[in-house]
């Protein structure tokens, strides 16, 4: 039996991870990967959106920060969005989501 962390090579075939600092791992905010990645709040999320990051484990987790839920962004996600933005990918993001559907909200 060997101790791996959660961002070891190796911890996909460990038997189980116990995740004591995961704002290590994601520590992003959209905003902090918007900066990161040398975009705007906007441009970020079109990109997190045409990449769909937040359906990516390696990418997207939703953090309980106090009282607050808290979508936090990992390393990965802003090499994705880096990479997607120097592909010249910024323009098919932005159309893609401007067409994204309205999200739907409970009736009161």
């Amino acid at each position: 039996m060997r101790l791996v962390g959660a961002d070891d090579p190796d911890a996909e075939n460990a038997a189980g991870i116990l995740e004591i600092d995961v704002l290590r791992r994601f520590p992003f905010g959209i905003d902090d990967l918007a900066g990161q990645a040398g975009l705007n709040r906007y441009n970020a999320l079109a990109f997190v959106y045409l990449l769909s990051l937040r359906g990516e484990r390696a990418c997207f987790r939703l953090v309980t920060l106090g009282k607050v839920m808290q979508g936090r962004y990992s390393h990965e996600a802003l090499r994705r969005v880096r990479g997607a933005n120097g592909a010249g990918r910024l323009e098919e993001a932005r159309v893609v989501y401007s067409q994204r559907p309205a999200s739907r909200k409970p009736a009161a």
